[in-house]
């Protein structure tokens, strides 16, 4: 057997021991290994412990708005804020993506926003959107607020996210799972759409091992 053949083993066999894991508590590695789907609905799920409504942007180009977020007063709901939710392990938000983000602020005539990433901001990133309204959480930021939940709510959610596969990536444009394929040539893995050659849309194959290694609970 050749060694890339090996790796696309090794990496299924990775991730069918993780889905088939028993997890008993929120943690910084399973923050980073949820696909981006799923992290944008973990992401709801905190705005909606801190007392707001969300409207979770349905799959496909979101125009800079993965989440919008509302509050109801006087029995009316009003639009008061939006989320972006990026679902990194390593890759920094940088201070171009925060320039962004605040420009479809303004663009909805907010002043408040939140920007989530299971990875990290750079410090001009940070700075830039903390002095412009909006809270930047990164990964060991949003383990935090998961932990102010209710015990009891935080687990039964947890439950619920961790019996389904929150590994494998929906394609964007075809609303589907994607399956794990080879770059015969680069001899690397990608999540490819099973819609293939009609569909060509990929993702890169996080790095579990790495994840699991480096960032202890």
């Amino acid at each position: 057997m050749r060694n890339t053949n090996l790796k696309l083993f090794n990496n299924q066999v990775i991730i069918d021991r993780i889905l088939d894991s028993s997890f008993n508590y929120w943690s910084l590695p399973l923050i980073r290994m949820l696909e981006w789907h799923t992290f944008e609905e973990l992401c709801c799920f905190i705005i909606k412990s801190g007392g707001y409504e969300t409207e979770h942007s349905s799959i496909g180009p979101d125009g800079g708005i993965d989440i919008k977020i509302f509050k109801t007063s006087n029995g009316k709901q009003i639009y008061c804020g939006i989320a972006q939710c990026k679902a990194y392990c390593k890759q920094k938000i940088q201070e171009k993506q925060a320039r962004e983000f605040l420009g479809v602020l303004m663009n909805e005539k907010l002043s408040r926003g939140f920007y989530f990433t299971a990875s990290s901001f750079s410090e001009k990133a940070y700075n830039l959107l903390k002095n412009n309204g909006v809270i930047p959480y990164d990964g060991h930021g949003i383990l935090k607020l998961i932990n102010k939940i209710p015990e009891e709510k935080g687990k039964l959610y947890l439950t619920q996210l961790t019996t389904k596969d929150f590994i494998t990536p929906v394609c964007i444009n075809c609303k589907i799972k994607m399956t794990l394929r080879q770059n015969n040539k680069k001899g690397t893995d990608f999540w490819g759409c099973t819609n293939f050659p009609k569909c060509s849309n990929h993702y890169e194959v996080k790095d579990y091992i790495e994840i699991l290694i480096n960032n202890p609970d």
